[in-house]
């Protein structure tokens, strides 16, 4: 207990001296004074910075996490921020038998200064444009992000951290992407990612160019990490990412019986989605993989079959059109064509599983964060937004692999009619024999060729693209089954509902319907109305509730397309390399543009689905007489979002981004810029090596500043009193466009 007071006095003394001595603002240490006791305990401390910052780089409100892990026992004291918000500093012992301990604090924007800043600026066809004028714009676009050490702090740390910049640009913005030294381009599902790495205590600037179409891209993630070697440096960002990731867990507050059994039917559900969808992604892979090889047998079979004269060493137009006209009637190449059709909205229809995990994990972390209170509106806004964004990306998803297949087609065939030639000398006579050969030979060098690799990715990109379709569809598909599946925990009013077998309170909160009023005509129709829409809605999710329960899926039981189908959505896939051309019969008609045409066959998740098989979720739509008299004005979707809650989400979603990256860096990934092989000056494998070697502290470094009198060990964001925080992660990003 002595011991006690004493820690208490000396810091409560220590917070004094400070108040008078540092400006709450100030980053530098403390020179007044000596530094108040730490505790005599052996520990190490590890802390982690993160903070979204408005789109001049300003940053907005710290959320800081550290970590002790103990060594030896005794006692910590360290300094965390006031209560009052004010920038305050309080004393706080923690007994070092909690080893492990985490604490998590948040600080007012403008509070601390960080010691590393960023900015980044737009071009557009050359000139500088605001961020709201470069979204959604069309043109050349110059994107130049500067990272620099922040002249205000002086402690050392920026002169021992790397600094990393990560974003991603839709591939349907532009698929053409240039970037400058230390940076590297690789691809992130149907993003391309685009990362960067700089030097220690140097302002870096890094420049990435491209022709976009609707420009957009995703947040900046700026990180910067201490680390002796590549496996510490890819180890310590993916840190940076676990803790962002789990930032938002940080929040939780419900402490509801209710919430807590939802919480764990939804948790049941959603491992159920996420056994389902494993299984289904890997045995949709392998049949897509294949119905791809059977398709490309049975493509250049019959174009050798309809080969004549002198072959030649580049594709004989005459025979693919003869191999196009095997696309009519019931033949062996339609069929192949149709097979791999199916197989491709199969494989995408997989992940609609995924989308589902998703969408549950979001929700749990909401109920637990916030309980159920304007939940069912937020799920209504959602579901709406995702089974948009799912249909539409669905669609463009379809004309991206209908444009990618038209080059690989073209450039498959020109490799194969090479190796058919030279086995053959050159003639068509006989040439049939030599099929196997020559397929063998040409998938070999489709597996070594540069060029004919980038024909390759662009078909897994636009692979990816619709998986990432399918996700967002999945997504909708499963808020639309729990918001009926559990209305009543979702609701706070619970109704048995009328004769037709709606719940009029919980349709009256999911679909905006809140008029006092209920006498009018409008209001009588639209109840009854969505009396119609809740009984047909209860209905499906029974069967589906119970086909999840037995660990059935919808997986399997949509329609498969027909030629026609194949041929009327999105120019056949580009099959054939783009020569042909259907009148759509038995299909809905489509230029590939993406403006028509469905995506028949595409499949739904376990979770609830279409019997068309839509990339669409069943969403209910609002009655045309809505807004009318009787009928409430607001808006129907009311969102109640924490401001905490929004952030911290934020931060979570550039996660995975920020593994990558380190990993691309690192010199793990295939980069398209050889990011990925031997170090070249101006490469980020070859920076990052020079940065490394700067801050080890091996050999000829051993006796340098950082590596010495705990050079290292002297920056804390939260008080300059805490010397002992041995190690820094700092995080900002930057709003999305």
């Amino acid at each position: 207990m002595a011991h006690m007071t004493g820690v208490m006095t000396r810091s409560l003394a220590a917070v004094a001296t400070l108040a008078l001595t540092l400006a709450p603002s100030a980053g530098g240490p403390v020179t007044a004074g000596a530094n108040p006791a730490e505790g005599d305990a052996g520990y190490s401390k590890t802390q982690n910075v993160m903070s979204l910052a408005n789109s001049d780089g300003v940053p907005g409100r710290l959320y800081v996490t550290n970590q002790f892990t103990v060594s030896r026992g005794g006692d910590i004291v360290d300094y965390v921020a006031g209560n009052s918000g004010d920038g305050s500093m309080l004393a706080a012992e923690y007994k070092a038998v909690e080893t492990g301990k985490t604490t998590q604090d948040r600080v007012k924007a403008g509070r601390r200064v960080l010691p590393w800043s960023v900015s980044i600026a737009y071009g557009l066809n050359g000139p500088q444009v605001k961020p709201s004028q470069i979204a959604g714009a069309s043109g050349l676009v110059d994107i130049r992000i500067t990272v620099e050490p922040n002249a205000a702090v002086s402690n050392g740390y920026a002169e021992n951290s790397i600094p990393v910049v990560a974003f991603t640009v839709p591939s349907s913005v532009s698929d053409d992407i240039t970037v400058g030294d230390g940076m590297t381009l690789t691809t992130q599902g149907s993003d391309m990612l685009v990362s960067g790495v700089g030097e220690p205590g140097k302002r870096t600037v890094f420049d990435c160019y491209m022709n976009a179409k609707n420009f957009s891209m995703s947040q900046l993630a700026f990180v910067t990490v201490q680390a002796d070697d590549t496996a510490s440096f890819v180890d310590e960002v993916t840190a940076v990412s676990d803790r962002a990731d789990a930032l938002v867990n940080t929040l939780v507050v419900t402490g509801s019986a209710s919430d807590r059994k939802l919480i764990e039917q939804l948790t049941s559900m959603r491992d159920r989605e996420q056994k389902l969808g494993e299984k289904a992604i890997k045995e949709k892979t392998a049949a897509h993989k294949a119905a791809f090889s059977s398709y490309m047998a049975h493509y250049v079979g019959s174009y050798t079959t309809h080969l004549s004269g002198s072959i030649g060493s580049s594709t004989q137009m005459q025979a693919l059109i003869g191999t196009a006209g095997e696309l009519t009637g019931d033949t062996p190449m339609a069929q192949a064509v149709t097979d791999l059709a199916n197989a491709v909205n199969a494989v995408s229809a997989a992940h609609e599983h995924d989308g589902a995990v998703h969408a549950i994990d979001d929700l749990i972390q909401r109920i637990r964060q916030r309980g159920t209170s304007g939940l069912a509106d937020e799920i209504s806004q959602i579901m709406a937004q995702e089974s948009t964004e799912g249909a539409t990306a669905y669609k463009a998803g379809q004309s991206q692999l209908s444009n990618a297949m038209i080059p690989y087609s073209m450039a498959y065939t020109d490799v194969y009619t090479k190796h058919l030639s030279e086995l053959t000398g050159g003639t068509s006579a006989g040439a049939a024999r030599y099929q196997p050969q020559a397929i063998d030979a040409a998938n070999e060098e489709f597996s070594t060729s540069a060029d004919l690799q980038d024909d390759n990715q662009k078909v897994q990109s636009a692979m990816d693209a619709l998986a990432a379709a399918s996700e967002h569809t999945g997504a909708a598909n499963a808020l639309q089954q729990i918001s009926i599946q559990f209305a009543d925990a979702l609701t706070s009013t619970a109704s048995t509902g009328d004769a037709q077998g709606g719940d009029a309170a919980a349709d009256r909160v999911r679909y905006g319907w809140a008029g006092s009023d209920t006498t009018s005509m409008a209001a009588k129709v639209e109840r009854k109305r969505l009396a119609a829409v809740s009984k047909q809605e209860r209905e499906e999710a029974e069967r589906k509730a119970q086909a999840l329960a037995s660990g059935k899926t919808d997986d399997d039981s949509q329609s498969g397309m027909s030629i026609g189908d194949v041929m009327g959505n999105a120019s056949g896939l580009g099959m054939l390399g783009g020569t042909v051309k259907s009148d759509g019969k038995g299909g809905n008609k489509d230029s590939g543009d993406g403006k028509d045409g469905n995506a028949s066959g595409s499949g739904s998740s376990s979770v609830t689905g279409t019997a068309s098989g839509s990339k669409s979720a069943s969403v209910p739509k609002f009655s045309p007489v809505y807004g009318i008299a009787g009928m409430n004005p607001r808006s129907p979707l009311q969102s109640t979002s924490s401001e905490l809650i929004d952030e911290t989400v934020a931060i979570g979603d550039v996660s995975d981004m920020l593994v990558q990256a380190a990993q691309s860096l690192a010199g793990g990934g295939s980069a398209s810029d050889g990011g990925g092989s031997a170090a070249v000056d101006g490469k980020p494998v070859a920076r990052l090596a020079a940065a490394l070697r700067r801050l080890s502290c091996d050999g000829a470094n051993a006796y340098s500043d950082h590596c010495i009198a705990d050079g290292r060990h002297s920056y804390d964001v939260l008080s300059d009193w805490n010397r002992h925080t041995e190690d820094l992660r700092l995080l900002i990003i930057m709003p999305a466009v």
